[in-house]
């Protein structure tokens, strides 16, 4: 299941012929990405979104087929990403070093308390990224690594690295196209957010409920690495009937101070 508050809109206008014509080559990674996000998309689809000819259109779609990037579905009737393109992805993420370093640690996290963590890392301007996840055979469903939004205010971990940052960011932030309202409980002014991070920066830990989804609570900690430089946190997404925080979120300040958190 698709969280609601997950971003990963593409702004089409910038793919009409007439106003920004884009090499062949970047129309190929637009496809792939559209189809990434949507599984199933039809060619119909891309066209409408991507407002690509037709006939252009046909001759990308034919050489990312014959190149496994991307594959038909099952039923024909769609696209899917292709088994290539997928052993690629998987082969490049598996020797990341952060990968490598935390997948005990989200593991061992994952089936104690039987829901999904994530590593994330943030990124200029307000992009919090999904760096590695473990997700057990009933936690709650997530986007795979590599996925970011920019929506930092409605999520723990946005709100964690919102506190990493100067309190101008926040200033910034609200005046974005991205501050919107999610919830009844979303914040989205100054006010709101500052009094929040501050809260945050005294306890050194991040959580929020129903902020982000009416259903869901989050915890978020810190990460600190020795060798990879960043800004980096663990998070959590727990259902809202879920009560043993502290219990939680003792787990995670031990597990990952095995490794990279710091005081």
């Amino acid at each position: 299941m698709v969280q609601p508050y997950m971003d990963y809109s593409i702004n089409y206008e910038r793919f009409k012929m007439k106003e920004n014509p884009v090499p062949a080559l970047q129309r190929g990674c637009e496809i792939i990405s559209l189809i990434a996000m949507n599984p199933g998309i039809n060619i119909s689809g891309i066209e409408k979104n991507m407002e690509i000819p037709k006939a252009s259109l046909n001759r990308i779609i034919k050489v990312l087929l014959e190149k496994d990037f991307i594959a038909h579905t099952e039923e024909k009737r769609g696209l899917k990403i292709g088994k290539k393109l997928l052993s690629d992805v998987m082969k490049s993420y598996e020797v990341d070093p952060l990968v490598k370093n935390t997948a005990v640690m989200l593991r061992n996290l994952g089936e104690k308390w039987k829901t999904t963590f994530v590593v994330y890392q943030y990124e200029e301007a307000f992009k919090v990224v999904w760096k590695a996840k473990y997700e057990p055979v009933d936690g709650i469903k997530t986007q795979a690594p590599g996925s970011f939004t920019q929506k930092m205010h409605i999520s723990a971990q946005g709100q964690l690295f919102f506190s990493l940052l100067p309190d101008l960011k926040i200033k910034e932030f609200v005046s974005s196209e991205f501050a919107e309202k999610i919830t009844e409980k979303t914040l989205t002014t100054e006010a709101e957010l500052l009094k929040r991070i501050r809260e945050i920066r005294k306890q050194k830990w991040a959580y929020q409920e129903k902020e982000n989804s009416i259903s869901r609570k989050q915890i978020a900690i810190p990460l600190v690495f020795n060798n990879i430089p960043g800004l980096y946190a663990l998070g959590c997404h727990l259902p809202l009937e879920f009560n043993d925080i502290e219990k939680l979120k003792t787990d995670m300040l031990i597990e990952a101070s095995k490794f990279s958190y710091k005081e």
